[in-house]
């Protein structure tokens, strides 16, 4: 498809931002920009929501709660729950992810069916998962 990766030197996604939106304008490219585009909400509004209720009906379930994504979320509770659900059940999650797991927590004291929706995965913050682990 023609596209290129490049990494930038920044430690988060805002930092890189800017960088996306001038390099996007420099060579007439696009920067769909999930954190700011009304589709990105209204997309999982329409299909993301209708497809929990329809997997959840299936098995007979109505969720007592569903936790969605924070935005980015770089904080040590964050990466605390991404390292818990590696550990737990195996998964890569990212930091939102984590900032998911770590909410849950504190508002899952009832029994119920509780949807926790991981809005990343962890590949992109291996870095920072090293430091941490290394501080344990």
């Amino acid at each position: 498809m023609g596209a290129e990766v490049v990494r930038l030197p920044v430690g988060l996604t805002v930092e890189a931002i800017s960088r996306v939106d001038s390099e996007a304008k420099r060579n007439n490219a696009m920067h769909l920009n999930q954190f700011e585009n009304d589709a990105n909400f209204k997309i999982h509004l329409k299909y993301t929501a209708r497809e929990i209720d329809e997997q959840l009906k299936s098995v007979n379930l109505t969720p007592t709660c569903i936790i969605g994504g924070l935005g980015t979320s770089g904080h040590m509770s964050a990466i605390e729950g991404c390292i818990k659900i590696a550990r737990r059940e195996g998964l890569l999650i990212g930091l939102s992810s984590g900032a998911v797991v770590h909410a849950f927590e504190k508002i899952a004291e009832k029994k119920g069916v509780y949807v926790l929706a991981f809005p990343d995965t962890g590949y992109k913050y291996a870095e920072q998962f090293e430091r941490y682990l290394r501080s344990e």
